[in-house]
């Protein structure tokens, strides 16, 4: 089952929040909940991404100008990677907390997690993803 969304992500690092809208796509599938959207910041350029979102572990992907691969799963250390003009970068995320509120799709969820790249501390960063159907109606 496919519904048009509207997604509103929080990011929050260094008592700093950002906030970025998209439209995009949900998947509802017996093995996780595909969400699917434009990166709407300047910096990504045309790059698409896709978080694979099961209960206890959620997964980034992005496909384009900028390509990586983020996983994040509770108390543990996830290694992934992130492609940058010079060549593949290695990422390390250990997540502290993560919730998934999820309905068919609409919901929300939030993970908060370290991140360290090729070994040196990156940052501390929240995330929320707002998901609401704007195929309904």
């Amino acid at each position: 089952m496919k519904k048009s969304v509207e997604i509103e992500i929080h990011s929050t690092s260094d008592a700093q929040t950002v906030v970025q809208k998209a439209a995009g796509e949900v998947y509802v599938k017996p093995d996780a909940v595909y969400l699917k959207y434009k990166e709407p910041s300047y910096d990504m350029g045309q790059t698409s991404t896709t978080l694979k979102i099961r209960p206890d572990t959620i997964k980034v992907i992005r496909h384009g100008d900028v390509q990586s691969e983020q996983e994040f799963s509770l108390n543990k250390r996830v290694l992934g990677f992130y492609y940058l003009p010079q060549g593949r970068t290695g990422l390390e995320t250990f997540t502290h907390s993560m919730l998934v509120q999820l309905d068919e799709g609409i919901g929300f969820v939030t993970w908060s997690y370290d991140l360290s790249m090729m070994g040196d501390a990156q940052g501390s960063y929240d995330l929320r993803v707002d998901i609401r159907d704007t195929s309904a109606g």
